[in-house]
């Protein structure tokens, strides 16, 4: 009897073999190069990937000489598990000497067999989103080879197929061939195709399960993966024979005709990262400069934002924001002219630049470029769209720093309903927009709608991710701020304590989420008086920033900052006073004078300095506050507001009850605009006017 065609599900297992084999391997040699590119290759002693023996050598000693990956061959070559393993898995790439893998991924605590619900960061770490979606990469290959049965049923391959194209769009990878392999049918299986994937799964295997033995997990653990993986192969060999002897005898004929398919696909398949120009004659320029300009010619520079994009996001993480910013306008330039103003890359430079220019404190650049970001985006995709979302967000996050609250509240309930719309109530992304929506109403002083959308955003997470997520100590976090509004100090102290204790478990001691929530539970434990633990929390937060950036960084700034008012609060002025300073040199350092962070630092100083009597520094360091926060937000902002009520207080220690009692009432007219008449702001105020005209009559 003659074999019959295979069915769907076993068409769909194929065609996803296919695209495992074939295209994941360029994907994650695209996401290696760049990471080392950006990394590593601009480093003193190193150079750009080129696939060079010199450059593989460097990477397998930067690896410690250990490196499970076949370095004496082309990375052309590398399998999956050899990529995997120079990435994510790699000590090249390790954080504070963790790799990837530990820093980013185990966190999520996904289990294996599940995947990731987003690949995507929604603060824009490019780090964090290249080893999601690599580890998105790893967990779809797993599961094709870890398959019992070579049958995929149509919505898991739909959905699958979804996982994979967010994957290599967040890598920045073209997704054409992923669809052009979604629409091969049964001829496109010819006898050489179905060899072809034969030997590939035989090599992958063999990879994988050699990869296995190099681990030291214990030979029992070994042995059983082995066999495993060693039996699905079997399977799969086993289904491709017969698959075989039916394609020779059904559709011999086919193979010119899946040949020049084939052939079309590749047209898709061109790699993302063209070879770098020499780079031996830019030796006096910086690297990343000597890397732009031996880049800048190419008519790929601009693809998919790779080296421009990578690079100036790790600057800005850095906070190297000048060469930073520099980068970021470059890359917008080549890419305008390469693509043109309305295409989603533009888009997408815009909304980066516009990110760096908001860490500058350049608010009102960053605004255009937000809403020129959301402007194309809405024009190319509509209203309801991820990106769209993901523009009303960040665009809304600008209008906040601005001082523009309400702008702000109807960019952000934008996201929200769109994002909603699109993933349902009980998504990751929804959890984010719960969460940035609540910031904005704590901001507007609605405390009892913040409350609610932090618990939101807490239900969901927990619910998706379990207690031990760090989604979830985020959102005990924020929930903890606002129950501190609220002035409910003990539920705001068991939220912190429940945020501190989750990121202890998930990341150590020594960890960035780790010092921010010591740093907020130091601030809840003075609300409630309980001065010495506060104290002990803020220096606990800063010996780890200091450790794990050093004393130059806007976080060691913010620790000192915070650990200053702790000990002016316990009545040690002169230690206050040097946290104060050690704070404002540093965010001059950082940020220049004009600068928001700069201005808080003036305005803490000033009080300290009030505290020891010194006040006529005191005055000219509120004076020195206010003026900055004028030029950044103008005069109808909260922080001005701030700054008036500290300069009068000021002016009326120093007996000038004339000026302290303009400086009382500009803040309580500003107040009153922004919150209105029955706002607790407000209420402070008008008590400070008061104080101030009794001194008069007095």
């Amino acid at each position: 009897m003659a074999l019959q065609p295979f069915r769907d599900e076993e068409l769909n297992y194929f065609k996803f073999l296919s695209l495992v084999l074939n295209e994941f391997p360029k994907a994650l040699r695209h996401a290696f190069k760049v990471m080392w590119d950006e990394t590593i290759g601009h480093r003193p002693g190193y150079q750009l990937w080129d696939d060079s023996t010199a450059v593989r050598n460097m990477f397998a000693s930067s690896e410690g000489g250990t490196a499970r990956v076949p370095t004496q061959q082309s990375y052309e070559e590398w399998d999956c598990t050899a990529l995997f393993q120079a990435t994510i898995f790699s000590q090249t790439f390790a954080i504070y000497h963790k790799t990837l893998n530990d820093f980013y991924i185990k966190p999520c605590v996904v289990p294996e067999g599940s995947f990731h619900v987003s690949v995507v960061n929604s603060e824009g770490n490019m780090v964090e989103t290249f080893a999601l979606a690599i580890d998105q990469l790893r967990r779809l290959k797993n599961w094709i080879f870890d398959s019992t049965s070579p049958e995929m049923d149509q919505a898991t391959f739909d959905l699958y197929i979804q996982h994979a194209k967010e994957a290599f769009t967040a890598l920045g990878v073209e997704t054409g061939t992923i669809d052009a392999i979604g629409s091969l049918g049964q001829s496109d299986f010819s006898t050489r195709k179905v060899r072809e994937l034969e030997q590939q799964i035989k090599r992958e295997s063999h990879s994988y399960i050699k990869w296995l033995e190099n681990i030291s997990f214990d030979i029992k653990e070994i042995k059983t993966l082995v066999t495993f993986v060693t039996v699905s192969t079997f399977v799969v060999i086993l289904v491709l024979l017969i698959l075989t002897a039916f394609i020779e005898s059904q559709i011999a004929s086919k193979d010119d005709v899946a040949s020049l398919k084939c052939s079309k696909m590749d047209d898709w398949k061109t790699d993302q990262i063209s070879k770098l120009a020499e780079v031996s004659d830019c030796a006096a320029l910086t690297p990343p400069q000597c890397a732009m300009d031996s880049r800048e010619e190419h008519t790929r520079t601009a693809n998919d934002n790779n080296y421009y994009y990578k690079l100036r996001i790790t600057q800005s993480e850095l906070h190297k924001f000048d060469s930073a910013i520099k980068l970021h306008q470059h890359g917008l330039k080549i890419t305008r002219k390469q693509y043109g103003e309305e295409h989603v890359k533009t888009a997408d430079n815009y909304r980066h630049l516009g990110n760096v220019q908001r860490e500058l404190g350049d608010l009102t650049s960053a605004l255009k470029s937000h809403q020129r970001s959301l402007d194309i985006t809405r024009k190319l995709y509509g209203e309801e769209n991820v990106k769209t979302a993901n523009n009303y967000l960040q665009l809304g996050i600008t209008q906040r720093e601005l001082g523009d609250l309400n702008s702000a509240l109807k960019s952000h309930e934008c996201a929200f309903h769109i994002t909603r719309k699109l993933f349902g109530e009980e998504h990751t992304r929804t959890a984010d927009y719960y969460h940035q929506l609540g910031i904005n109403q704590r901001e507007l002083g609605d405390f009892n709608s913040a409350l609610k959308s932090h618990q939101h955003a807490l239900n969901i997470t927990r619910k998706l991710f379990g207690e031990e997520h760090k989604g979830t100590a985020d959102n005990y976090h924020q929930l903890g701020i606002n129950q501190r509004e609220l002035g409910d100090f003990s539920s705001a102290l068991n939220s912190h304590q429940h945020a501190l204790n989750i990121t202890r478990k998930l990341f150590g001691e020594e960890h960035a989420r780790t010092s921010d929530n010591h740093h907020q539970l130091g601030i809840n434990q003075r609300e409630l008086g309980d001065l010495n633990s506060a104290l002990t929390s803020h220096q606990l937060a800063l010996n780890i920033t200091r450790k794990l950036f050093g004393e130059e960084h806007a976080r060691t700034s913010d620790n000192y900052h915070q650990l200053g008012i702790s000990q002016r609060e316990l009545g040690d002025f002169a230690s206050a006073l040097k946290s104060h300073q050690h704070a404002l040199n540093i965010t001059r350092k950082l940020f220049g004078e004009d600068h928001a962070k700069t201005s808080d630092s003036h305005h803490q100083l000033g009080i300290t300095l009030r505290k020891l009597d010194y006040n006529h520094e005191a005055l000219k360091s509120h004076q020195r506050a206010l003026e900055i926060t004028k030029k950044l937000f103008g005069e109808e902002h909260i922080k001005t507001a701030e700054n008036y009520h500290k300069l009068g207080i000021t002016q009326r220690k120093l007996g000038d009850y004339s000026a302290a009692l303009k400086s009382h009432q500009r803040a309580l007219d500003i107040a009153t605009k922004l919150f209105g008449e029955e706002h607790a702001r407000t209420a402070d105020h008008y008590i400070q006017l008061a104080i101030t005209q009794r001194k008069i009559v007095v």
